[in-house]
C-alpha cells in the first residue's frame, strides 16, 4: 500500500522539533523519531485494531483525543469513506508537542481533507455533544494528560450508543518504558523511577509529568464513572490478545523499539513467544494496554 500524501515543510519542521525533544529522552536518532510521526504501517495497525471491534469505519464518525500533527486522521480519511472526523489538541501547547495543532490543520489543508476538523481543546473538557461520535480513539496520550479519569469520563460522554471507545496507553505494570526506550521495573513509582533513570544515564525530567497507568486504572474507572450503569458498558478487551499476536509476528520499526526488537527476535528464535505471552498476560504485564469498550444501546 502506498501513501502519496503531502507533508508541508512547516509540518516537517515542527515534527523535527518534537523529535529533538524525544532524542533527549531515548537517545534514538532524530531522523528516526521524526520519521515515526509518519510511519504508515503504525497507522494501518491502529486502524486494524479499531475495526476488529467496530467493523469498518465507512460512514462513521471518529474522534482522536490528542491527534498530534494529524497524521493518523489523514490516513483514516484517505483509506475510509468516513462521515466526519475530529482531532483535538491543546491550545498553545508547550514542550515537545508545541505547534502540533497548527501542524495538523496545515496537514489537512495541504491534502485537501475537508472531512477532518482539528479542534483546540483538552481531553478533560471535550467540546462535543453527548452521544455524538461513533468511535473515540486515543494512542499514547492518556499518560500525558492532567486528569486521566476526567478524560475517560468525557470520552464516554461523547460516545454514541453502540459506539467503540479505544484507549492505547503504555502499561506501567510491564517491563518496557517507551518514552525512554528502556527496560522498566513494574513496581517502580516516580521517586524510584527517577533514581533508576539516573542510573541508566538518562535525564528523568519527563517522568514528573507522566501518569503511570496500569490495567487496574481502567477497572477502577468502570466502577467509579459518573451516571454509571452496569449494563451500559461492555468491556471487550484490555489488549492481551493483541500483545500475544504482536509477539508472534513482531516486525515493527517504531523508532523507540530498536532495543526491544532485538530481545523479541531472540525470543522468536528460541520459540518462546507463546510462553512469554501467556506468562505476561496472566500477570497483566502486556503492553501497551489497548482498552476497548462498547457503549451498549439501552
Amino acid at each position: 500500500m502506498t501513501h502519496d500524501y503531502i507533508i508541508p515543510s512547516h509540518v516537517r519542521e515542527i515534527v523535527r522539533s518534537m523529535a529533538e525533544q524525544g532524542h533527549r529522552l531515548s537517545g534514538t536518532p532524530v531522523p528516526h523519531l521524526a520519521g515515526d510521526r509518519f510511519y504508515w504501517p503504525k497507522f494501518e495497525d491502529h486502524l486494524r485494531q479499531i475495526e476488529r471491534f467496530s467493523g469498518t469505519l465507512d460512514d462513521k464518525t471518529i474522534l482522536e483525543i490528542g491527534c498530534g500533527v494529524g497524521a493518523f486522521l489523514l490516513f483514516v480519511a484517505k483509506q475510509r469513506a468516513i462521515k466526519k472526523a475530529w482531532g483535538i489538541e491543546p491550545p498553545g501547547a508547550l514542550g515537545p508537542y508545541g505547534g502540533s495543532y497548527d501542524a495538523a490543520r496545515l496537514l489537512m489543508e495541504a491534502n485537501h481533507v475537508a472531512e477532518v476538523e482539528i479542534t483546540q481543546g483538552r481531553g478533560e473538557s471535550l467540546p462535543y455533544p453527548d452521544a455524538s461520535i461513533d468511535i473515540v480513539f486515543s494512542s499514547n496520550v492518556l499518560e500525558h494528560v492532567e486528569n486521566p479519569e476526567r478524560v475517560m469520563n468525557e470520552a464516554w460522554r461523547v460516545l454514541a450508543p453502540g459506539g467503540i471507545l479505544q484507549m492505547v496507553v503504555p502499561n506501567y505494570a510491564s517491563w518496557w518504558e517507551g518514552h525512554y526506550g528502556v527496560m522498566w521495573l513494574p513496581i517502580l513509582n516516580k521517586r524510584f523511577g527517577r533514581w533508576y533513570l539516573r542510573l541508566l544515564g538518562r535525564d528523568p525530567y519527563a517522568l514528573a509529568d507522566l501518569q503511570l497507568i496500569r490495567p487496574g486504572f481502567f477497572l477502577r474507572w468502570e466502577r467509579s464513572r459518573p451516571d454509571r450503569s452496569q449494563r451500559d458498558l461492555q468491556r471487550i478487551s484490555m489488549g492481551e490478545e493483541i500483545f500475544a499476536e504482536r509477539l508472534q509476528r513482531f516486525d515493527s520499526d517504531y523508532a523507540n523499539l530498536a532495543r526491544l526488537k532485538r530481545l523479541l527476535l531472540l525470543a522468536r528464535r528460541l520459540r518462546l513467544q507463546s510462553t512469554i505471552a501467556r506468562c505476561m498476560n496472566v500477570c497483566r504485564m502486556y503492553t501497551p494496554i489497548v482498552y476497548t469498550a462498547r457503549k451498549m444501546v439501552s
